[in-house]
């Protein structure tokens, strides 16, 4: 009996060296909501934004709206997503009466190569920026896998929302790794946290002839304006604020067709003969319509066609555009506006006659 014992035993390590070592595994993050949301609700976040895995183990990422994975060597800074280029200045920027916006000639605004395209193949060790870049245009992102061959922490982010961080733990072959079980139920708990919290925001109310543009916390972004119809009498002003880090807005007023065009075209692609495609913003979006000093005044006729925008607003110091832009109006009516950088993100004031 010892005996027999012994040849199983025997038998057994010799099946587990002809099987040679595990497979590799993918592990599924998603960039962006992980599910479904309300209306005009997004999440600048990662689910799950942690995750740990073994040498040789891969990462899947699913990208859920205009989100990048970009990781950056330790005691490297990141590279901003966008800064101005005054060596393509803006040119051709004319009004509907056929007249110079004050930007024309101002540096257009680029997005960052290291976060716009592929950089980097799709090996992270740590030694080098690997990103995976945006969808060119409006198309939708394909998924981004990477590999990961070394023991390490590696942190990511995504460039264009600040904050918006997640940790791929490679811990050695020995290290106990969570399984599918787990790992799945751990990123649906993440977003319902998130979701619970998306609720209590969506109930916000300014205080009155304010209007919030998003109303952001954490991983939570709306995309929408509150409360998105405001009536005030001819005068009154209008406060617009942006609260939000990660995501930034405009207030853009104008006929529906003109707006929607910038709005379709707001991310521009470039071919470039010598070398990678540019990929800029549209400067009717990220600049104001007329120069900072000069108060937004809504005449119904402004640039031609009533085209006034507030330009780029959001709430990080790191970023020279201010986080509030006010409007009058010096007629009765009603005037549509949007911001041109989210679709479907859109508002109205009605304003009445003076008392």
């Amino acid at each position: 009996m010892v005996r027999a014992a012994s040849l199983l035993a025997g038998a057994g390590a010799f099946a587990l060296l002809l099987a040679g070592p595990a497979a590799a595994r993918t592990v599924a993050v998603t960039a962006g909501p992980l599910g479904h949301t309300t209306a005009r609700l997004h999440m600048d976040a990662f689910f799950s934004s942690n995750v740990t895995i073994h040498p040789g183990d891969k990462v899947r990422w699913t990208i859920n709206g205009f989100h990048d994975v970009v990781f950056v060597p330790k005691g490297k800074a990141a590279p901003a997503f966008v800064s101005p280029d005054a060596a393509h200045p803006v040119t051709g920027a004319q009004d509907a009466a056929g007249l110079p916006f004050w930007f024309d000639g101002q540096p257009s605004i680029a997005v960052t190569p290291l976060a716009g395209l592929p950089t980097g193949g799709t090996k992270v060790d740590g030694s080098k920026l690997v990103g995976s870049g945006l969808a060119a245009g409006s198309g939708k992102a394909k998924p981004i896998t990477f590999t990961f061959p070394k023991v390490g922490t590696y942190r990511y982010q995504c460039l264009v929302h600040p904050g918006m961080n997640g940790v791929v733990e490679v811990v050695p072959k020995s290290g106990a790794i969570p399984g599918p079980a787990k790992i799945k139920p751990a990123a649906r708990k993440e977003f319902a946290a998130a979701m619970k919290t998306a609720t209590k925001l969506g109930k916000v109310k300014p205080p009155a002839g304010e209007v919030l543009a998003g109303n952001d916390k954490g991983p939570v972004a709306w995309l929408r304006f509150f409360p998105s119809t405001i009536t005030v009498k001819v005068g009154q002003p209008v406060k617009f604020t942006v609260k939000s880090k990660p995501e930034a807005h405009t207030v853009t007023f104008g006929p529906a067709a003109y707006t929607t065009a910038i709005e379709k075209g707001f991310v521009q692609v470039t071919p470039n003969p010598t070398g990678p495609p540019r990929i800029t913003l549209n400067p009717l979006g990220v600049y104001p319509s007329d120069p900072p000093a000069v108060p937004l005044v809504d005449t119904g006729a402004n640039h031609g066609n009533g085209f006034v925008n507030s330009g780029l607003l959001d709430a990080d110091p790191a970023t020279p555009q201010g986080a509030t832009a006010t409007f009058t109006f010096t007629k009765a009516g009603t005037y549509r506006y949007e911001c041109v950088i989210h679709p479907g993100m859109d508002g109205v004031v009605i304003v009445s006659p003076p008392a």
